[in-house]
C-alpha cells in the first residue's frame, strides 16, 4: 500500500459521514481493523477502512441490521465490494430470521412460556430447519440474549459516547437508561430470572451482558474521579449503586407513579448532593 493511500482519522470521518468519536468505537468493537501506528498519538487509516465504514452504513440503511449481527457477518468475511450502491440488498440467513422471531417471542411470552413451537411458527419454517441451527430453546435463548437486551436501546447510546465532559455523560446515561426502561426492562427481568437455570451457560450469559452494562459506567466514573469532578470512590461498586438506583427509579416510572423528570432530577439531585445535610447533626456525630 502506498503512503497516499493514507489518511488521518479527520479525513476518514469527512470521506465516511461517520464521526471520529463512532470510529474509535467501531474499531474497539472488531468492526474496523486497527489503524496503522506511527507512533503514540500518530496513526492512519486507509481505503480498507473507508470501504468498511460504507459497508456498515449500507448494512444499517438497506438491511436495518444491528451492530451485534453487522459484526458476525464482518467475520464471516463479507466482502465489502456488496458495499456499491447500486448492490442488491443481501439476503438475512434462515438462522438470522429464527434468532428475530424467537426475540419477539420471548419478549411477548417470556423464555418459561416460549416453546419451539412458537418461534418456528413465528419464523415461518419448519422444525427441521430450526434444530439444523439449534439444538433446543435454552440453546437459541442464550445465542439471541445480548441482541435481546442490547438492540432495545442500541439507537441512544451514541449520543452518550459522543459527550466529553464525564458528568455530563453519567446524566445523559442515566437519562437514556429511564426513556428506554419500558422496553428493556422485560428482556432484563426475562435474563435475571433464566440466570438461575441450572444450565451454567445462563448464568454466564447474564454476567456477561451485566459487564458490557457496568464496564463503561465504570470508566466514566474512574474518569470523572480522575478529572477532580467526583470525589475519589469505588468506581466498580459506585456503578453498581448507581444501575441499581436507575433500575428501580425506571420501575416506578413503569408503575405511573412519576415521570421521566420527576425521577431524572431526583436521581442527578442523589448523585450529586446525597441525603446529608451539610452541618451533620450532633445526634449523627
Amino acid at each position: 500500500m502506498q503512503s497516499s493511500d493514507r489518511m488521518r482519522i479527520s479525513t476518514l470521518s469527512t470521506l465516511s459521514g461517520v464521526s471520529p468519536s463512532t470510529i474509535r468505537y467501531y474499531t474497539k468493537e472488531g468492526l474496523l481493523p486497527p489503524p496503522i501506528k506511527l507512533g503514540k498519538t500518530v496513526a492512519f487509516y486507509t481505503q480498507e477502512h473507508l470501504d468498511r465504514l460504507k459497508l456498515i452504513k449500507a448494512l444499517q440503511a438497506k438491511e436495518k441490521l444491528p451492530l451485534y449481527f453487522i459484526k458476525e457477518r464482518i467475520a464471516k468475511g463479507l466482502q465489502d465490494h456488496l458495499v456499491q450502491e447500486n448492490a442488491a440488498p443481501l439476503n438475512i440467513d434462515k438462522k438470522e430470521v429464527i434468532i428475530r422471531a424467537a426475540i419477539r417471542i420471548f419478549k411477548e411470552k417470556g423464555y418459561a412460556d416460549t416453546s419451539i413451537a412458537d418461534i418456528v411458527a413465528e419464523a415461518a419454517i419448519g422444525r427441521n430447519t430450526f434444530y439444523i441451527f439449534f439444538k433446543n430453546k435454552d440453546e437459541i435463548f442464550i445465542d439471541c440474549a445480548e441482541r435481546l437486551f442490547f438492540d432495545l436501546y442500541e439507537d441512544v447510546w451514541q449520543e452518550v459516547k459522543d459527550e466529553s465532559n464525564m458528568l455530563l455523560r453519567l446524566r445523559k446515561r442515566a437519562w437514556s437508561f429511564l426513556v428506554t426502561y419500558p422496553r428493556w426492562a422485560d428482556a432484563m427481568n426475562l435474563l435475571r430470572g433464566v440466570s438461575v437455570n441450572p444450565n451454567q451457560a445462563f448464568g454466564a450469559k447474564y454476567r456477561q451482558v451485566m459487564r458490557q452494562i457496568l464496564t463503561p459506567l465504570v470508566r466514566e466514573i474512574q474518569k470523572a474521579i480522575e478529572q477532580g469532578d467526583i470525589r475519589p470512590i469505588n468506581p466498580t461498586l459506585t456503578a453498581h449503586l448507581m444501575m441499581g438506583i436507575v433500575d428501580y427509579c425506571g420501575y416506578l416510572h413503569q408503575l405511573g407513579r412519576y415521570n421521566e423528570v420527576e425521577l431524572f432530577n431526583a436521581i442527578n439531585n442523589f448523585l450529586l448532593h446525597g441525603i446529608q445535610q451539610r452541618e451533620i447533626p450532633k445526634k449523627l456525630k
